[in-house]
């Protein structure tokens, strides 16, 4: 599949608001919807990344109405390139109660934001910090791997950004 047709893929149902196509010879393209949505701003956004030379596209940045960002780099060279994940890759293993959401515990390698490792400190006192970790984590590229019960009230969730 090509950048092009995943970048639409993962665009579809979303109220985009804004797109900035980034070329390797430092250019911008930005083009904005005005308040267009549904599947005419789906029409529009299709024939914009149509008329792109994705030979020459180092990053395309898409600004959804929600405020959130999702960023695509071409894999490789011509069309057929693939969205690569955002970053250098990094683990995180969070033992968190799952009543309160305090963090118990963490372990982590590889690159992790600084945001987010100021909130993986664990703090009994502070409830709803894994909540706040895990959505600054995945907002980074990172992904729930897997999650386990301990006893009665402890989750342990492993993130990853490969």
């Amino acid at each position: 599949m090509s950048i092009f047709e995943r970048i639409l893929e993962a665009i579809s149902g979303l109220d985009v608001e804004e797109i900035e196509i980034k070329f390797r010879n430092g250019k911008k393209k930005k083009y904005k919807l005005d308040g267009l949505s549904g599947i005419i701003a789906l029409e529009r956004i299709t024939r914009w990344l149509s008329n792109i030379d994705w030979d020459k596209v180092k990053e395309v940045e898409i600004e959804l109405a929600n405020g959130e960002e999702l960023k695509f780099k071409p894999n490789g060279s011509g069309d057929s390139g693939i969205p690569a994940p955002m970053g250098p890759s990094g683990v995180v293993n969070l033992r968190f109660d799952s009543a309160t959401y305090a963090i118990v515990s963490e372990d982590h390698s590889g690159v992790i934001p600084f945001d987010c490792l100021a909130l993986l400190q664990p703090d009994p006192a502070l409830p709803n910090r894994a909540a706040a970790a895990i959505d600054c984590l995945i907002e980074d590229g990172f992904e729930i791997q897997s999650f386990s019960l301990i006893g009665t009230n402890d989750l342990i969730y492993t993130l990853v950004r490969s």
